[in-house]
This record gives structure tokens, C-alpha cells and sequence, in this order.
């Protein structure tokens, strides 16, 4: 893996419409339901639970399945680690599809995203828990 995939070219990292976000991740087409829109793959492939776990910061860690895992803390031009979780279930647009066999998972689309859309997911509980974010402060600004 190396760079621009084929699967990011139609996405855009830009300021995140959720206060205190950072970056996200947006459309720059329009995407069907049910459509792959990028990959969360790590250059180095996966880690194990023991040497996750000795991670400082774990914000861009995904568990792919027992043993495996994916950081790309360090990985800014992988897309797929600017989709934030907006803490809103009808604002979330993707869902990861996690393939522990392969080391990656897939962001594949909800329901059909427009252009200019903000991809959103939802992280779950256990990454909120360990968070030192609130949960309540990501209130989705306006996109006008």
C-alpha cells in the first residue's frame, strides 16, 4: 500500500463540520448504498493485542478481530482515518467492514452520500470509554 489508492480519490480531507473534530473525511462524488468507499489499512499491517495495547495514544487504533489490530496514528495520507463518529445514530452514513483474514477493513456506505457529505461512523462504546473526549461536546455544526 503506497499513497493514494484507487478507492480514496473521490475524498476529501478537510476542517470536520464537528467542533473540535479536527479533520474529516468528505465525498467529493456522490456513493450508492452498499458501495466500498476507501480502506483502513495500515502500511505496516496489523499489530497484535499486546503490542496495541502498549500504544501511548490509541485514537487511530481499529480491533480488527483476536489479535489484530490496525494503527495509522502515524499514516496521515490513509483517508480513512479522518471519518469521525458524529454520536448521532441517524447522522452515521458508513459502517465498517472489518476483515481480520486480510488486515483491513472496508468503509462501505449506509445509504446513498452525496457530494460534499461528511463520511460519519460509529466508533462504540469501548472506544468513547476509553476516550477523553465527551461524547456530548461533537454536536454536528450546520453545513450552511
Amino acid at each position: 500500500m503506497s499513497g493514494e489508492s484507487r478507492l480514496d480519490m473521490d475524498l476529501l480531507v478537510a476542517k470536520s463540520l464537528l467542533p473540535g473534530a479536527g479533520m474529516g473525511l468528505f465525498a467529493s462524488r456522490d456513493f450508492m448504498e452498499g458501495e466500498t468507499i476507501c480502506r483502513y489499512e495500515s502500511p505496516l499491517g496489523t499489530l497484535t493485542t499486546k503490542e496495541a495495547m502498549q500504544l501511548e495514544d490509541k485514537s487511530f487504533l481499529m480491533r480488527l478481530g483476536p489479535q489484530k489490530y490496525i494503527d495509522l496514528k502515524n499514516f496521515p495520507e490513509v483517508k480513512a482515518r479522518y471519518i469521525n463518529d458524529c454520536r448521532q445514530a441517524d447522522r452515521h452514513n458508513v459502517r465498517f467492514q472489518k476483515k481480520p483474514d486480510d488486515g483491513y477493513a472496508d468503509v462501505i456506505a449506509t445509504r446513498v452520500i452525496h457530494s460534499g457529505e461528511e463520511l460519519y461512523v460509529d466508533y462504540g462504546r469501548l472506544y468513547w470509554f476509553g476516550s477523553k473526549t465527551l461524547p456530548s461536546k461533537l454536536a454536528v455544526r450546520s453545513e450552511d
